[in-house]
């Protein structure tokens, strides 16, 4: 299965999705990480390694910014 990974940015006052990019896949064979796609290693930094369970459906990673 393919897990899209976005960066998304999150204004503060409002908590509201500013702007979300796709940086990466991670792939997963019955709920477990087999590869990670992600040049920026954002995944990595969040701490998504091959082996570990996979996410439930797409991935998130969130990024607070003044308005």
């Amino acid at each position: 299965m393919e897990h899209k990974i976005y960066l998304t940015e999150i204004v503060i006052s409002t908590d509201s999705e500013k702007s979300r990019t796709q940086v990466g896949i991670i792939t997963s064979v019955d709920g477990v990480i087999t590869s990670i796609g992600n040049t920026g290693g954002q995944a990595h930094n969040a701490g998504w390694q091959v082996g570990s369970p996979a996410p439930n459906g797409d991935l998130f990673i969130a990024t607070m910014v003044e308005s």
